[in-house]
């Protein structure tokens, strides 16, 4: 993520559930990022949620949100 003078070194997912509901399933979890924003190191948790679909034999995302910040 950049903007604002942040620069983001890592995303890493901290959880992750997978419904399946026929050809579609739902991802819901949270990850951390961690980066420098102002000359400052921080970590944000947030929490994601994906909506993927199979088309063709191959899953296709089709939908995701985040939230940008956690408590």
């Amino acid at each position: 993520m950049r903007g604002q003078g942040a620069t983001t070194l890592e995303i890493k997912p901290e959880t992750m559930t997978v419904q399946i509901f026929g050809d579609t399933a739902s991802v819901v979890g949270i990850y951390r990022v961690t980066g420098i924003r102002a000359g400052k190191a921080y970590v944000q948790r947030c929490r994601f949620m994906d909506t993927w679909v199979l088309k063709n034999g191959k899953w296709v995302c089709v939908a995701a949100v985040a939230t940008t910040a956690m408590p």
